[in-house]
């Protein structure tokens, strides 16, 4: 039972903060999963219909050797903003690292999957960057999912049918979760700062 957010309001909201920063040309770096490269296609869509042109795009495979390619392709292009959209991991921060040094004052927006890592502390020379993301921690998210699950299997019985019936109508009755901002704050770790606009 996802409650959070699509995907597509993911991409529309990162387009709208990119229009809204003054961004006319973006690079893209992803990952492979199927988060990061959808959330390229929407990106560049929404992107293109509202004037961006995608002036790069990189795939990133996780693996640390292959950041100063990336970025090198990434910085040639001359972008006015370089957007993010894969999951957290180890190699997250020495990419941004690398962005910060190649493309300095050149920021960086995010999708939420790079607050999927809590512990990710961003080094105090990265980049300017922003990441949009649902309001709903992670865990409490999982909490509401499951007491919806669980309504639904009461009202459902061990009929799966209706369970699934009930459940679909249950997640379309719950309150939406709001995209928000995250920022840095003074520990170097993402904070949820404002809604969007």
């Amino acid at each position: 039972m996802r409650i959070g957010p699509p995907d597509s309001a993911e991409a529309k909201a990162l387009v709208a903060r990119l229009d809204a920063a003054g961004a006319t040309r973006i690079a893209i770096v992803f990952d492979r999963e199927i988060y990061g490269r959808e959330l390229a296609t929407q990106l560049t869509v929404r992107g293109r219909e509202e004037g961006l042109e995608a002036v790069a795009s990189e795939v990133y495979s996780a693996r640390p050797d292959e950041i100063p390619e990336i970025v090198r392709g990434l910085a040639e292009s001359r972008p006015d903003a370089v957007v993010y959209l894969g999951v957290a991991g180890r190699g997250t921060v020495p990419l941004l690292t690398a962005l910060g040094e190649q493309l300095p004052g050149v920021p960086v927006h995010a999708a939420s999957g790079i607050l999927a890592n809590p512990e990710l502390a961003l080094p105090p020379d990265a980049p300017e960057i922003e990441a949009v993301g649902p309001a709903l921690l992670p865990e409490r998210a999982g909490y509401r999912a499951m007491r919806l699950v669980l309504k639904a299997v009461a009202e459902g019985g061990r009929d799966r049918r209706r369970v699934i019936t009930a459940a679909r109508r249950l997640a379309r009755a719950a309150p939406p979760t709001p995209l928000v901002l995250y920022r840095p704050g003074d520990d170097g770790r993402f904070q949820a700062r404002f809604s969007p606009r």
